[in-house]
């Protein structure tokens, strides 16, 4: 069952934003110093490349527009926005103290971190809703932050 006292936010829904404090340049959050999307992109377009129907052009590909591979996308991106706090997720708490499933996210106030996640910023909530990226934005601000780390 759902807790209907909040302590933290004073809440009389049993929600709240989630507080956990995350470094983004851990190891652990950014293998081999890049993003989780960006690790996505790199290894799908990897795979993508193996296939001979593909003639070995992968930089670019739109991914996020095939099947599953947008929600997993549109997951990676939200938890790197997460892992920088530059959004807030939302979730219930259980009575027992657990946390569940999130259900909301919105965009932290602040200054911009000057780094291709930030584009991605304005559209969590909506993103999160879909599991998509945005149309307009798709993976190309990941592609690029690849093409420019060479």
């Amino acid at each position: 069952s759902l807790s209907n006292v909040d302590i933290d936010d004073n809440k009389s829904d049993g929600s709240r934003a989630s507080d956990y404090e995350v470094d983004p340049e851990h190891p652990k959050v950014t293998p081999f110093g890049i993003t989780l999307c960006e690790m996505y992109l790199l290894v799908r377009g990897l795979l993508a490349g193996l296939n001979k129907s593909e003639n070995g052009t992968v930089v670019a590909k739109p991914f996020a527009d095939s099947g599953r591979d947008g929600h997993i996308l549109a997951a990676a991106v939200l938890v790197d926005l997460y892992m920088r706090d530059l959004i807030k997720v939302h979730h219930w708490t259980l009575s027992e103290g657990n946390i569940a499933v999130a259900y909301g996210v919105e965009a932290n106030k602040g200054k911009p971190m000057d780094h291709f996640l930030d584009d991605y910023v304005p559209h969590a909530e909506v993103t999160f809703r879909n599991m998509r990226l945005p149309r307009h934005l798709g993976e190309r601000p990941i592609w690029d932050s690849l093409e420019d780390r060479a």
